[in-house]
């Protein structure tokens, strides 16, 4: 067997190191007792491994090696680690502990650092040195112990060194084994160069790497003060951060300031003057201190910058600056725990910033109950986390959270993933038979708040916390050596890692991925645009479908792919080309608040295709309205109503104010069909809508309709959108999809070709730009931008020069870190011009930003014109309204985000102000807009106000969620009012329309719980008619959730109170919902009064109304009258009612009462036994319903499904019977749950 394998090299120091291990390992060879050995060597020369490798080639190989780091364990509990302690030695001692020391029994005991160990534990030492014999702390014995001795030290130890004792260093240095700097081993620095970088390959499946010529020079060159440990670093580094297969000089990293300015190893005696040569230790010195004065120089003193600089551990540079003598105040750390001040001192500079960042946490913990050194392997963390530029925030004796970022990197995710793994390698090495602790990672990425004082980066406190909340409580769900993952560090590191899904034990607690490894492998339009490279297919594939609908074969285009890969610039491309072509092309996009703005893109395309001006009033919108519509027909005229009440002009129309809301949707959407459909027969139309993952719910409808009407005609739609985005168009055949993937590398290098021109594009600087970008055009362009406003290039578009060092490039592999970067160089008033930009919206409106941002024209163009040259804003439109927008929606996020959360309230709240007055006489075009900023800058009065109007606005477009947003958003909002009774009386008001909202929604239970807090506030202000409504509606909430008892309880409240109040819509309403109580208990003659007295009362023009109900309650009266009467056999009186139910609903032409009404009359059917009839009835009612989306209407398939099952139609109606259970499960909705069960 070879001794000593991993003490590689064939140097003179190292053999002869060898030599003398071979010859103290033969001498134990019988299993003797083994003599102790002390091992001398500067830090990182490789004393721990030669510790470990004597034990495991030694006679006590089958004992266990325990390391015990002198340097790093705390005074006051290093006499209890050592030797152990008895129950109740001293506080928290609750159970008696076995220390290291007799962990080693029959093993080893490995004292590293061992100077470092205090005088008044030497002597115990040297007790079990002497007589193999400890005594645990409180105890009153001693327990024999059978331990081999190795201790290491970086310090020249000597007998007489003040602090050591004499006696003890000789008892341990029987033997004495001195390992020579890397310096001085010559040819053994490649050996060993060579030996980790094929090492650190296989570690992390990486393909094999060699050294080039120049780098082989460079490290034989270099003066090593970190020795093998930071050779052994360094080509983990190469390994993680490099794909190239050789290793070039620059990989290295080595700066001049790195470099020795004294004559290498090899350098003869005519390089020096005889006369002044120092002697040998001087030199050594000198050449050691040189390196770290300049790094100092550079860093301006900043010991974890100049540690960076010199390839070594913040701790290692410390011990060697006070080894060579530097002063005790600049060997302290520059990053100070705290700032003090005297009058003497200059005041205190203090600014606050968001920064970015990724937080790693380990926790170390035992496997079983043997002791280990924990201090000794968080050192070895520390090591880690400092070599991949990460500064440790937080650390406890069993763990540590370090902070990736702090200073502006582009890639601090994966700093920390790289950090990461390297500990969980550390952690799984063979350490023998150390007992070592395993450990658990967290990785999270986020923004936090920076305080700088003067010039030192601090967390905030509140913000650390809520970081640090993400990653504690995932830790303890997950075994050892994992790497968990949260979900917000998952979308920087999937493109380079392999990650995998991960289920918690305890539910999700923000940490959902495990890192597993290293993956295999490897825009906004701007004023001056760039070539379109390699996207000609895509291109031809948008022609040809224009070609396909220009013929009349109406065609879909969607447009996906990832944020800033050219989705709009490839549209850009096809509207150029139109110019030239006779054809209509429409143009609209969806807003980031968009889900709060119903048809938001819909009035936009509205407005471009009618011409509408932002300065037209009613009168004129509506005269280009109709004139347009005569133009196109005079038929196109009946859906003037529809489309000028999207455009909010008052329509004056009898027939359309009598539709309830569904019904106006309904019209909307054939009136928008037929419009394009019409514009079709005269031209082909282009219909081109950006940012569908952005798009509320009515306009998905709008876009759905017509998508389903185009084939026969010649309409093209063509759609842009991010991946996240679902639709249902995949099967259409006329569908087709174009999913934009980044640049190739070659393509993307033809690009860089262009924008930087020949001279300054290097093979060097095109591939760096490649990788850290992922080919994404838009991040190519960007970091082309900020290479030119560092000055690192100068020039001119395509013909740039280099002016800088390409090292120092800022190419961040986040677009958020990039575009903030970019905003924080701005000019100040410029920065803050394009953040007050950004609260206001994507979409920039000159007027009123000038309102907002308080300046004069003048200054405000200016502004305008430096924010269009850096690209942030384009020019929107020039006329009537001049306008601004934001190149990218990325750019507009990031710039928002960088405002704190006090200015940028006020701003929102400004906004407000300036919308009111500039728009004093047509604020509800704007009432989406002014809910938004209202809500945002808490102005809380307008916010209840504009929320509620948005609210009811969305409601009478039947866009429900995004009333239910707006409302529950009122409510909020009414909280930070003063308590009064108004603003009680609107609470009950907003939870009463809040209810309408959720019951289409089939949303019971949400709805219950609203209504009681009404009821609540009801009864506290005595507001007996909103405490019947809230009645009535809870009375039909129980009625579905079959809690009839309540349901009759509050519907007998509710009737008691309209009359007393003589409420006529209440007491009718109070009965309908009786009436269903009633006739679901089976109290069919309480039921039939309740119903009948209905019937009663509206005849006359009372016979259409609805007070409110989602049908006409003459019609839905007679439809429980029906199913009343039918469960008794009363089937004669029953049929009459039921054609009084069809003939009442279709003369009010109101669809969900007809579906009512020919529902009842299929139910009376299927009770006789008229299977036809019934399926016939069945069926009509299933139509209306599902025409309506409605689905809350389940009774109609569980009987149908039941009719269907009863003809013959078995597989029809157990699928009908089926769904009507789980919907109704999904729900909650128990009224219609149990017939579908019993007729299953």
């Amino acid at each position: 067997m070879t001794l000593l394998p991993e003490l590689i090299g064939d140097s003179a120091g190292l053999v002869a190191v060898r030599t003398q291990v071979e010859r103290l390992l033969r001498r134990h060879s019988d299993g003797g007792r083994v003599a102790s050995v002390l091992i001398l060597g500067e830090t990182g020369t490789g004393k721990n491994l030669l510790a470990r490798n004597l034990h495991a080639s030694g006679p006590r190989s089958r004992g266990p090696f325990v390391m015990v780091d002198c340097s790093t364990l705390s005074p006051t509990l290093l006499e209890s680690e050592l030797f152990g302690h008895e129950r109740g030695a001293f506080t928290d001692a609750r159970e008696a502990k076995m220390g290291l020391v007799q962990a080693a029994h029959r093993g080893t005991v490995f004292f590293n650092e061992i100077a470092e160990l205090p005088e008044n534990l030497q002597a115990k030492l040297l007790t079990v040195l002497d007589e193999r014999t400890v005594r645990r702390v409180g105890s009153t014995r001693s327990e024999v112990v059978d331990v081999s001795i190795i201790a290491a030290t970086s310090e020249d130890l000597k007998p007489g060194r003040r602090g050591f004792r004499d006696d003890l260093f000789f008892r341990l240095s029987v033997v004495t084994l001195r390992l020579p700097p890397l310096r001085e081993r010559g040819g053994d620095i490649l050996t060993l160069a060579e030996h980790y970088l094929r090492r650190s390959a296989e570690r992390y499946k990486q393909l094999p790497k060699t050294l080039g010529d120049d780098t082989r020079a460079a490290l034989l060159a270099y003066r090593w003060p970190g020795n093998v440990r930071e050779l052994a670093h360094m080509m983990e580094r190469i390994v993680l951060s490099s794909d190239a297969s050789i290793v070039t000089v620059d990989r290295l990293g080595l700066s001049v300031a790195r470099q020795s300015r004294t004559p290498g190893p090899g350098a003869t005696a005519s390089d020096r003057s005889p006369a002044t040569e120092p002697r040998a230790g001087q030199v050594r010195d000198e050449t050691e201190r040189a390196p770290i004065i300049e790094a100092l120089r550079i860093t301006g003193g900043n010991i974890s910058r100049a540690a960076e600089q010199l390839g070594v551990t913040r701790n290692t540079l410390r011990y060697r600056m006070a080894k060579l003598g530097f002063p005790a105040h600049v060997r302290a750390a520059v990053p100070v725990d705290a700032v003090t001040a005297t009058s003497a001192t200059p005041a205190v500079r203090l600014t606050w910033e968001r920064r970015h960042v990724a937080l790693l946490r380990a926790d170390l913990f035992a496997m079983s109950g043997d002791p280990f050194d924990a201090t000794s392997m968080l050192r070895r963390f520390l090591e880690k986390v400092d070599g991949f530029g990460g500064r440790v925030e937080d650390v406890s004796p069993t763990g540590l959270v370090a902070i990736f970022g702090l200073e502006p990197v582009e890639d601090a995710a994966r700093r920390a993933a790289h950090a990461a793994l390297s500990i969980q390698t550390l952690a799984m090495q063979d350490h023998g038979t150390e007992p070592v602790p395993s450990v658990r990672i967290g990785l999270h990425a986020g923004d936090v708040l920076v305080a700088w004082i003067d010039g030192v980066g601090r967390v905030d406190a509140d913000t650390k916390r809520e970081a640090w909340a993400t990653l504690g409580p995932c830790m303890a769900d997950v075994g050892p050596g994992t790497i968990l993952v949260s979900q917000a560090a998952r979308m920087l590191l999937e493109r380079r890692f392999a990650l995998t899904p991960v289920t918690l034990d305890r539910g999700d607690r923000g940490c959902t991925y495990r890192l597993d490894g290293i993956r295999g492998g490897g825009a906004g339009l701007g004023e001056h645009l760039t070539p379109l490279v390699a996207r000609s297919d895509e291109l031809r594939q948008l022609e040809d479908a224009l070609e396909h609908a220009g013929e009349g074969h109406g065609q879909v285009v969607g447009v996906t792919g990832e944020a800033g890969v050219g989705k709009s610039r490839l549209l850009w491309e096809l509207g150029q080309s139109l110019r030239s072509r006779n054809c209509r092309v429409l143009v609209a996009g969806a807003a980031s608040y968009g889900p709060q703005a119903p048809y938001l893109p819909v009035i936009d395309l509205l407005k471009t295709y009618f011409l509408i001006e932002a300065r037209d009033d009613v009168g004129q919108i509506s005269k280009r309205v109709i004139s347009r519509l005569l133009a196109l027909g005079p038929p196109l005229v009946a859906a003037a109503p529809a489309l000028l009440a999207l455009l909010d002009v008052p329509v004056v129309d009898a027939p359309w104010s009598a539709l309830d809301p569904y019904q106006k949707h309904r019209r909307t959407l054939e009136a928008l069909t037929r419009l394009l459909v019409e514009e079709s027969r005269l031209q082909p139309v282009v219909v081109v809508i950006e940012d569908l993952h952005w798009i509320d719910s009515k306009t998905q409808e709008v876009l759905d309709a017509l998508v389903e009407s185009i084939p026969q005609h010649r309409l093209l739609i063509l759609a842009s959108y991010r991946p996240e985005y679902r639709h249902g168009w995949g099967n259409k055949s006329y569908y087709t999809q174009i999913l934009l993937e980044p640049l190739s590398p070659d393509v993307a290098r033809l690009l860089l070709d262009h924008l930087l021109g020949r001279e300054a594009a290097t093979p060097e600087l095109t591939s760096l730009l490649i990788t850290r970008t992922g080919g994404n055009p838009f991040f190519l362009e960007e970091s082309i931008r900020s290479l030119v406003e560092t000055g690192i290039l100068v020039g001119d578009r395509g013909a740039y020069c280099p002016a800088g060092d390409m090292k120092d490039i800022e190419v961040p592999a986040s677009v958020h870190a990039m575009l903030a970067a970019r905003i924080e160089r701005l000019a100040p008033n410029d920065r803050t011009l394009l953040q007050t930009a950004a609260v206001i919206g994507s979409d920039v409106p000159f007027a009123l930003l000038q309102a907002v941002a308080g300046l004069a024209e003048a200054p405000l163009r200016a502004g305008l014109v430096r924010l269009r040259a850096t690209e942030f804003l384009a020019a929107m439109r020039l006329m009537p309204e001049l306008g601004y927008a934001f190149k990218h929606a990325l750019s507009h996020e990031v710039a928002y985000a960088g405002l704190l959360p006090e200015p940028r309230r006020l701003l929102h709240a400004r906004i407000v102000q300036a919308i009111e007055a500039l728009h004093a006489d047509r604020i509800i075009e704007h009432v989406d807009r002014l809910a938004h900023h209202a809500l945002r800058g808490e102005v809380w009065e307008r916010a209840v106000t504009y929320l509620s109007q948005a609210g009811a606005k969305a409601a009478a477009r039947s866009a429900y969620r995004e009333s239910v947003t707006c409302l529950e958003h009122a409510l909020d909002a009414l909280t930070h009012l003063p308590a009064s009774r108004e603003t009680n009386e609107l609470g009950i008001d907003l939870r009463l329309a809040l209810r309408n909202a959720l019951h289409p929604l089939g949303e019971i239970q949400r709805a219950l719980e609203r209504l009681g807090e009404g009821r609540s506030l009801a009864e506290r202000i005595g507001d007996q008619r909103r405490l019947g409504w809230v009645s009535v509606c809870m009375a039909h909430q129980f009625w579905l959730g079959s809690d009839l008892d309540r349901a009759v309880e509050y519907g007998q409240r509710a009737l008691a109170l309209a009359q007393a109040e003589g409420d006529v819509p209440l007491a009718v309403v109070a009965n309908l919902r009786l009436g269903e109580a009633y006739h679901a208990l089976g109290e069919y003659a309480r039921s039939n009064t309740c119903l009948r007295n209905n019937i009663d009362c509206l005849r006359g023009e009372l016979a259409g109304e609805r007070f409110g109900e989602a049908g006409v309650p003459s019609v839905m009266s007679r439809c429980f009258l029906v199913r009343t009467l039918a469960d008794q056999g009363e089937f004669a009186d029953a049929g009459a009612r039921a054609q009084e139910a069809v003939r009442l609903a279709e003369a009010a032409d109101h669809p969900f009462s007809l579906m009512m009404a020919h529902f009842c009359a299929g139910y009376l059917a299927l009770r006789q036994g008229d299977l036809g009839e019934a399926i016939d009835c069945l069926e009509r009612s299933r139509a209306l319903g599902r025409a309506r989306s409605m689905p809350t209407v389940l009774g109609i398939d569980q009987h149908l499904g039941y009719a269907y099952v009863l003809s013959g139609r078995l597989a029809d109606g157990l699928s009908l019977l089926e769904h009507a259970i789980e919907t109704a499960v999904v729900m909650g909705h128990t009224a219609s749950y149990a017939l579908p069960t019993i007729y299953l």
